[in-house]
């Protein structure tokens, strides 16, 4: 048994490693979550997470407690006692069950990353791994991750967030065609929001982009060439696939021959038998023939020449209809409305609630569990004003402490991608209990610059 534990310790960047596959834990399996039942899917997904939390014992010879770790268990357990004693409501318990879930754990392994460099090359590995599985998953309408939010959020923003700051290290010119399949899947079949968060991405990070030059004699080498061209073909051939898929009974009538139009014909009249007598036929009743109208000339119609051409992208329609306030809140405005209207008859009337909010999960409790798409609204209703002045001025600290170190290239960049990936999503969406890029960005910054209170020393 000694033997194994030291086989164990001895593999190099174990930590990291385990980090890396717990970040991605919920988007390795989001593959099963259609095959299986829900139940089995969270023991799958509680299992993985013991199995490193057990590795992670062994290899760090079970010094278990950190500051860092008591620190935030302590909060998290008076906020919970809090909330669950004096203004509990029916989401309170599963509030905090995701967050210790999908948050905790992730900033407990984090806590024991000492490479930031490895860390970004295995979450690069994992990201072209799950971009080889779910790149055909938007292309036949969101087979396993079922809708575009989850596409987007938790598969491709996150993918090409690793491979572009793995590029950023290893300049492999590999990565540039990976990045172009993440940014297509994120402009394509994904959500604006994980678009503004590259756009946000490539402007701070546009000093380390640009600091080594690409040389065209790089791009044109021939091996470069061939690599590019064959995942082209795969990603066209997938677009192919896709088409066919949604179009197969349009393109099977516009390749099989047309019917003719069969006309009516009208139907003769028996003839009349020798025995039967003159007498008992009965006249033949004319009518007249009623006007034919003539049919007013309909308008073409893309399906009438050939196959419909039209691309189904919620993105794409997105796009095309402008920049108009329904088109680009998308049904945001009415639920901004109603958490206006609960903190003008419910928060702001009462002094407590205004300071301290109504607790974790309110606005949702009450609402069908539709969160309010913004996190300084969910502050103000779940937390009031003292909640939300503490919130801002952590995260003015931590923007500003990472602005700060530019210098440190490893930091800076890890924590511009825990930063943008949280960001805009939380100002337009998602809830912050759940966002464990959040929690990892405050983490980060605070484990290298802890906020000090400066005392005086008496004489």
């Amino acid at each position: 048994m000694s033997k194994v534990l030291n086989k164990i310790r001895e593999i190099k960047n174990i930590n990291e490693i385990l980090c890396a596959i717990i970040m991605f834990n919920n988007s390795l399996i989001f593959i099963t979550q259609n095959l299986i039942s829900a139940s089995v899917y969270n023991l799958l997904f509680k299992f993985i997470v013991a199995i490193c939390i057990l590795l992670s014992f062994i290899v760090n010879r079970w010094k278990i407690i950190k500051k860092s770790d008591i620190i935030i268990a302590v909060i998290t357990i008076i906020m919970f006692l809090i909330d669950y004693v004096f203004r509990r409501n029916s989401l309170t318990i599963d509030i905090y069950m995701d967050f210790v879930k999908l948050c905790m754990i992730p900033c407990y392994f984090f806590t024991r990353v000492t490479d930031y460099r490895k860390l970004i090359k295995y979450l690069s590995n994992l990201a072209k791994i799950i971009l080889v599985v779910y790149v055909f998953d938007a292309l036949f309408n969101y087979a396993f991750t079922n809708d575009y939010m989850s596409y987007g959020f938790a598969m491709v923003l996150p993918a090409f967030f690793a491979i572009y700051l793995n590029y950023l290290y290893e300049r492999k010119k590999i990565d540039l065609v990976y990045l172009l399949i993440c940014f297509i899947g994120i402009f394509v079949y994904s959500n604006r929001t994980c678009l503004l968060s590259v756009i946000f991405l490539l402007i701070f990070t546009s000093r380390q982009l640009f600091s080594k030059k690409i040389a065209m004699k790089d791009i044109c080498n021939k091996a470069f060439l061939k690599k590019t061209t064959i995942v082209i073909l795969i990603f066209a051939g997938s677009f192919v696939l896709h088409y066919t898929y949604h179009n197969y009974g349009k393109i099977i009538e516009f390749i099989s021959p047309k019917k003719e139009e069969i006309k009516d014909i009208v139907p003769t009249s028996t003839p009349i038998e020798s025995n039967t007598p003159l007498e008992s036929s009965k006249p033949i009743e004319t009518s007249t023939p009623k006007p034919v109208e003539t049919p007013k000339p309909a308008t073409p119609s893309p399906t009438d020449n050939g196959v419909d051409v039209t691309f189904d992208s919620y993105a794409i329609n997105k796009y095309s209809q402008g920049f108009n306030m329904k088109s680009l809140f998308s049904g945001r405005l009415e639920i901004y409305e109603k958490a206006f209207n609960v903190i003008k008859t419910e928060i702001v009337t009462s002094p407590v609630p205004l300071l301290f909010g109504k607790g974790s999960g309110y606005f949702r409790s009450i609402n069908d569990n539709v969160y309010s798409h913004c996190i300084i609204l969910d502050l103000i209703m779940e937390y009031g004003i003292v909640g939300l002045i503490i919130m801002l001025s952590l995260l003015i600290y931590c923007i500003y402490k990472l602005m700060k170190s530019k210098k440190d290239t490893e930091f800076y960049l890890m924590g511009c991608m825990f930063l943008f990936i949280a960001f805009p999503k939380l100002l337009l969406s998602t809830v912050f209990q759940k966002e464990y890029c959040l929690w990892l960005f405050i983490v980060l910054i605070l484990c290298k610059y802890p906020i000090k209170i400066n005392r005086k020393k008496e004489k």
